[in-house]
This record gives structure tokens, sequence and C-alpha cells, in this order.
């Protein structure tokens, strides 16, 4: 009855798990005594990842014994919860030839050119957006960058902004050449 737990072989991860030597039974038992020890022994196990993935791929409908910590129960709520969406909307393939091929990070022709023509339609409808510029507010870089205002305040903040850039950068050079 006592006899020693041994994983299959091709579970090389098995070797470093901490049941290695324990009875079978202890993690194959509806023994509430037994629970209570398995899932002790697995709380401390550096495998206990790779076992609970075992346990969830090799299962059929009859859940039995202690894997990865868990009892039949939890893992059958685990099998049975849907999986978790990963960060805001689902992935989409937009394949080559589409800006947002381009931003998520592809640099082929296709992806460029798509960029190339979705900015310039982009800032072709910003640009005589008259409207858009007012409730922008007139007076900052901004306004006049993005929408093409060339009103006197809008021509004011921009040089201001321009020359800002270059003293800082002439500074800057000062700074690594010293």
């Amino acid at each position: 009855m006592n006899t020693p737990f041994t994983p299959p072989n091709s579970l090389a991860w098995a070797a470093r798990a901490a049941c290695q030597g324990q009875p079978l039974e202890l993690f194959f038992s509806d023994s509430e005594r037994n629970i209570r020890e398995a899932t002790r022994i697995c709380g401390r196990c550096p495998v206990r990842a790779e076992c609970f993935a075992e346990g969830m791929h090799a299962e059929d409908a009859s859940r039995y014994g202690i894997y990865g910590g868990l009892t039949p129960d939890e893992r059958a709520k685990l099998a049975a919860r849907p999986a978790p969406r990963r960060g805001g909307r689902a992935r989409v393939d937009n394949g080559h030839g589409d800006h947002r091929t381009y931003m998520k990070g592809c640099r082929c022709d296709d992806c460029r050119k798509a960029k190339a023509a979705y900015m310039a339609t982009w800032r072709n409808s910003r640009l005589g957006d008259a409207a858009g510029a007012d409730r922008a507010g007139h007076g900052k870089q901004s306004t006049y960058m993005n929408y093409g205002c060339r009103c006197q305040r809008c021509k004011a903040a921009n040089a201001a902004a321009q020359r800002e850039r270059r003293t800082r950068r002439r500074a800057e050079a000062e700074d690594s050449s010293e």
C-alpha cells in the first residue's frame, strides 16, 4: 500500500518535484488527511505550475488526484471558467499594407506606404479644420502644427517653441562636450 510515486519518464520536470518518494495513495485518495498532506507538499514544490498544467492537459471527464496542489473539484472549477482576456481589445491581424501593422512594428514597404497614406489623410483632414483650431485654442505650437493655423498668435507660439528647443539643444551639446 505504500508504493512510492514514480511519474512517467516523459515528464522530465517531475524529477525535481517535491512529491518524489512520497506514497502514491497520498495524492490519489479521498481522505481529507491525505488531501491536506498532499496540498502541503505541493505548496513547497518547485515544479507546481508544470504539474498543474500536466494535470489539466491529461485529465478527461473523470478527474482524480492532486495535481499542482489542487483537488479535482478545484481544477474542475478552473476548467469551467472562461479564459481571462488579456488587456483591452482582442488582437486583430490586419496584415501587411495596413497602417496599424506599421504601428505594431512592421517596417516593410507596404506597411510604410500605408502609414504614410494614413498620415497624409489625417493631416489633410486636420489642416483645413478652422473650427478644430478654434476648439484646440490659438496661441499654441500644437495648433500651428496639428491644425495648420497661421494666425499671428499661433505663429508666435511656434517661433517661441523653436527658439526654446534650439537653446535647449545648444545647452545639451555644451554640457556633453565638457
